[in-house]
C-alpha cells in the first residue's frame, strides 16, 4: 500500500512539473503572428522587386545594344530639331544631315538652327531679332551605347532692328543707309552631350541634353546707329554695350529634341 501511495505522489509531481514548464513558455500572440507574416510578405516583395529590376535592367541593356547595333547599319540620316531652351532666342527650329562611319562610332553632321523674336531682350525697345547657326559637328559614340558627345564649329549670325524710341533721338539730316539695323557675324566653337536611339523602322530619336556654341571671332559687326548724330549719347552707349555683349554671348541650349530618319 505504501508503494502504491508513493507511486501516485511521484506521478502527480511529475505531471505538475511538466504543466508548470509548459505554462512558463510564452505563446505567440496574434500580433506576433501578424508581424511575422508581414515580415515574410515584405521579404517576398523585396525579392520580387529585385528580380523584376534585374529583368528590366537586362531588357534595357538588350534594347540599348540593339539600338547601338542598328546605328552602324545606317550610312546617312536627316533630323528635324526643336530647341525650347536656347539662347539668345528660345524655341529654335532646324534641320541637320549626317553621315555615319562604318563602325557606327562617329557621325559627321551639318546642322542649321534658327530662331526669331519680336520682343525686347538685351536692348530695350529692340525690334525683331533673329539668331541663326550653321554648324559642322563631329559626334562620338561610346561602344554599345547611345550616349554621344560632340564638338565642332559654327557660323553665327544675329540680326535686329532698333525700335522707334532710339530712332527718335536722331538729329534730322542723318543720311545713313539701314540706320535701324544691327548685323553681327561670328565664328564659334561647339561642344555638347546627348543620346540618340535607333529603331527598326529607320526612325531615331535624339536629345542633346546640353550644348554650347561660343563665339570666338567676330567677322562682322555693323550698327550704323552708332555712327549717327543723336541728341543723347546715353542711348548710343546702350546700343554699343548691347552689341558688344551679343557679339560674344554664349549660345547655350538645353534639352534639344530631335526626330530623325536614317537610310
Amino acid at each position: 500500500m505504501k508503494i502504491l501511495i508513493l507511486f501516485i505522489l511521484c506521478l502527480g509531481l511529475t505531471h505538475f512539473s511538466v504543466a508548470e514548464e509548459t505554462a512558463s513558455q510564452p505563446k505567440n500572440s496574434f500580433l506576433d503572428q501578424a508581424l511575422e507574416s508581414t515580415k515574410k510578405g515584405l521579404n517576398q516583395s523585396v525579392d520580387y522587386i529585385k528580380n523584376k529590376s534585374k529583368e528590366a535592367q537586362v531588357q534595357i541593356e538588350d534594347k540599348t545594344n540593339e539600338s547601338a547595333d542598328r546605328r552602324s547599319n545606317y550610312n546617312w540620316g536627316i533630323y528635324g530639331h526643336y530647341a525650347p531652351i536656347d539662347l539668345l532666342i528660345p524655341s529654335k527650329k532646324g534641320v541637320s544631315f549626317h553621315w555615319t562611319t562604318a563602325d557606327g562610332f562617329e557621325q559627321y553632321e551639318a546642322q542649321y538652327l534658327k530662331g526669331s523674336l519680336s520682343v525686347p531682350m538685351l536692348i530695350t525697345d529692340l525690334g525683331k531679332i533673329q539668331d541663326e547657326r550653321i554648324s559642322f559637328l563631329k559626334r562620338n559614340f561610346k561602344e554599345q551605347s547611345n550616349f554621344n558627345w560632340y564638338w565642332g564649329i559654327s557660323y553665327i549670325s544675329f540680326d535686329a532692328t532698333i525700335g522707334p524710341d532710339f530712332l527718335n533721338w536722331l538729329i534730322p539730316g542723318n543720311v545713313i543707309p539701314n540706320i535701324d539695323l544691327i548685323d553681327i557675324r561670328s565664328i564659334g566653337i561647339d561642344f555638347g552631350v546627348g543620346h540618340r536611339w535607333y529603331f527598326k523602322t529607320n526612325f531615331s530619336l535624339g536629345i542633346d541634353w546640353f550644348s554650347i556654341s561660343q563665339p570666338i571671332y567676330v567677322i562682322k559687326k555693323e550698327a550704323p546707329y552708332l555712327e549717327a548724330q543723336t541728341t543723347s549719347t546715353d542711348e548710343q552707349d546702350k546700343i554699343r554695350k548691347a552689341v558688344d555683349t551679343i557679339s560674344y554671348f554664349p549660345r547655350l541650349s538645353f534639352l534639344k529634341i530631335s526626330l530623325g530618319y536614317n537610310f
